[in-house]
């Protein structure tokens, strides 16, 4: 069996840490400039909590935010967290469950938990 210290896996968290932006996008993006095309809904000032133990790894928990003006008008299904000083996709995940936007209209994005899984 594969064991990965701690270290490494907090490693990987801490680079999706340095996210600047989350963005609530309608498809999965592959790419920073996929992602950027694709915004409804923005998180401009993310507030990231520490690393920690869960059962089967590590992670890290990014605040939700109210009254956040949608940009575009469509169906989110994915967030994206983007590095804009480096043009970097760092982290895409599907919704919990989609949501309809209305460009202009006020929305909140709820927090959202990035895992590390331990190797197994």
């Amino acid at each position: 069996m594969a064991v990965v210290n701690d270290s490494v896996l907090d490693a990987g968290l801490e680079e999706i840490r340095t996210a600047e932006r989350v963005l609530i996008c309608t498809a999965e993006p592959a790419t920073y400039a996929a992602a950027i095309a694709d915004i409804l809904v923005e998180n401009d000032a993310p507030t990231h909590g520490a690393i920690e133990d869960y059962t089967g790894g590590r992670q890290f928990t990014t605040e939700a935010v109210t009254g956040k003006t949608a940009s575009a008008t469509g169906t989110g299904a994915y967030y994206a967290y983007v590095d804009d000083t480096n043009s970097e996709l760092l982290a895409t995940q599907s919704l919990s469950a989609t949501v309809s936007i209305t460009s202009g209209e006020s929305y909140s994005i709820a927090a959202i938990t990035i895992q590390n899984p331990d190797a197994s």
